[in-house]
């Protein structure tokens, strides 16, 4: 697990900046360039992450700093001959920095102020450990030249592909083969680049900001907090959007699936943006979704006063939200948010309690809801079923995201639409699937969200019959059968991390008995083949069985196979 909480020395600050990442850490996108798909997530990543700081100026002259190094042959003077710091008390020493952040470090860069008296024979040596000392690696040695103070850069040893590094040891060894030895460290002046998240960062906006900031220090502790930023005053301001165009303030919305409009500002800048934010409170204390909280530029509804809701069934029906929007100048000035509008939406609810009932012994499966709270009286409902836990309910052919995969083409999941407002639906074989939807819909055809996922337990057979088998023919039939892929879930895999794939699907072994000696079963196909011998005419009872084997499950179902008919001309 991670937490945030960190612990700031004296001497030490955060900085959370809104600078464009030219650093960061991105593990799965090592050797990936030529890769689209891996570039366009790389693209993504380089877009939305900032950098960070966490600085340290560690001035070891001062006793109190000392508390928070680990040191060792060394020894604090006020007065030796180059000044105050630390000296090396024989013939070695080491002064080690702990560096512990809440955000991945991902570059850095070190300044040292140092001194010795024999150049030739003293040497200040720093190294870098990531597992808390048990293994170190050198990043530079100072010997032979006269500079007193050397700056590190620090960025090669965190490299993108690594793991990401949250915390880390700087190892500073003093060295001396000469009769006196005399090497001090006085300074030292650490920049570790850290990565934040965009969106992670605190909000600020034209006008009056209210920090609040706590912390676990003791009593009489003092803490500096900086703020920067830059002002313009030679832009125009964007006027404030005044009416809401659908849906009417005050009004209701057709269905829960449609656009916001509104009327651009009368005065002002002309605008090159718009945001756009809904929540349940007319105080905007929270949105009530990422869905719902847009700029509309990165949206299809570019360059338009519009915000189309990306899929039915996100908003309740016979609830009042609220919604408002702002403009912003082609020079990134932001004008007067607008008034807060506020609709309902004209929809049924969402299905309630779906669940999938087998009967093994009939082989016969059901699918149960209950009608949702509120909204318009349903008319009827369609069902939805899929192969993939989730389900996303389709009328149409659509595409999505299949990680390492690339993008998969999903044909239409629409399984059955009932003739009234039943809430009951006997399935039969051929519609049998691992998971299942429901919507509702009104006489005006307005739909309901989705409701929550049931499972018919899988695997299952669903194939009725066997057809006739011919002596002296090749014979072949794919047994049907309802499964599931299971969901998209990315993991570390061969030692590379956030491998996104379909993970947790059925793991399909088929097995077939009391068949002609001829035929067999694919294992993991489920096809049945093979030449039937010229004398295999007659009755058999085959039995065909499935296992998931990464569980368990598994369903068998017998069947009556008869092989009759002429054998072809030549063969006996």
């Amino acid at each position: 697990s991670h937490t945030m909480d960190f612990t700031l020395r004296p001497g030490e600050a955060l900085t959370w900046a809104w600078n464009p990442a030219n650093r960061f850490h991105g593990k799965a996108f090592q050797n990936s360039e030529t890769e689209s798909y891996y570039w366009n997530k790389r693209w993504r990543l380089i877009a939305h992450v900032m950098d960070g700081e966490l600085s340290y100026d560690a001035d070891l002259s001062d006793k109190s700093t000392l508390e928070y190094f680990r040191t060792g042959g060394v020894e604090l003077k006020d007065s030796g001959p180059f000044g105050a710091g630390l000296y090396l008390a024989g013939d070695s020493g080491s002064v080690i920095l702990p560096v512990a952040s809440p955000y991945p470090v991902v570059g850095g860069r070190l300044e040292v102020d140092f001194n010795r008296g024999d150049l030739d024979l003293e040497t200040v040596r720093v190294m870098i450990s990531y597992d808390d000392g048990g293994s170190w690696r050198e990043i530079w040695t100072g010997s032979g030249f006269e500079y007193a103070r050397m700056y590190i850069d620090l960025n090669e040893f965190f490299p993108m592909h690594d793991p990401a590094r949250y915390k880390y040891l700087l190892r500073f060894a003093l060295l001396s083969k000469a009769a006196q030895p005399l090497v001090c460290l006085r300074h030292i002046y650490l920049r570790s680049t850290l990565q934040m998240a965009q969106l992670a960062l605190p909000g600020v906006s034209l006008g009056k900001n209210t920090f609040l900031y706590t912390d676990q220090s003791p009593a009489g502790s003092r803490a500096r907090i900086t703020h920067a930023w830059q002002e313009c005053s030679a832009v125009e301001i964007p006027g404030k959007p005044a009416t809401a165009l659908y849906p009417p303030n005050g009004g209701v919305a057709e269905g829960t699936l449609f656009s916001f409009q509104w009327q651009p500002p009368a005065k002002g800048a002309s605008p090159a943006d718009y945001e756009f934010q809904l929540g349940e409170y007319p105080d905007f204390r929270w949105t009530l979704s990422p869905n719902f909280h847009k700029l509309i530029g990165r949206t299809a509804n570019r360059n338009t006063a519009s915000f189309n809701v990306p899929s039915a069934g996100l908003l309740n029906p016979d609830q009042t939200y609220y919604w408002r929007v702002r403009a912003r100048s082609r020079e990134g000035v932001w004008g007067p948010w607008s008034n807060a509008f506020s609709f309902k939406a004209l929809a049924p609810a969402v299905p309630l309690e779906l669940v999938a009932q087998l009967d093994r012994t009939a082989r016969s499966a059901r699918l149960l809801w209950k009608t949702g709270a509120g909204g318009n009286p349903p008319a009827r409902y369609r069902v939805y079923g899929s192969a993939e836990r989730g389900v996303t309910a389709s009328d149409t052919a659509y595409r999505s995201f299949a990680g390492l995969e690339g993008i998969r083409e999903n044909p239409p999941n629409l399984l059955f639409e009932t003739e009234g407002p039943q809430t009951a639906w006997d399935i039969p074989p051929d519609s049998w699937r691992a998971y299942y939807r429901v919507v509702a819909l009104d006489n005006a055809g307005r739909q309901s969200g989705p409701s929550d996922v049931a499972e018919l337990r899988h695997p299952l057979i669903a194939t009725g019959a066997l057809p006739l088998g011919r002596p002296g023919s090749y014979y072949e039939v794919q047994i049907e059968f309802s499964a599931s892929i299971g969901h998209l879930v990315s993991q570390d895999e061969d030692g590379k991390a956030y491998q996104m794939r379909y993970r947790g699907g059925d793991e399909l072994a088929f097995s077939l008995g009391g068949a002609p000696e001829a035929l067999s079963i694919g294992r993991k196909t489920g096809l049945i083949s093979g030449y039937l011998p010229a004398n295999s005419a007659g009755r058999y009872t085959l039995t065909v069985s499935v296992t998931d084997q990464r569980t368990g499950a598994s369903d068998s179902k017998t069947y009556e196979f008869e092989v009759k008919g002429v054998m072809p001309v030549g063969l006996k």
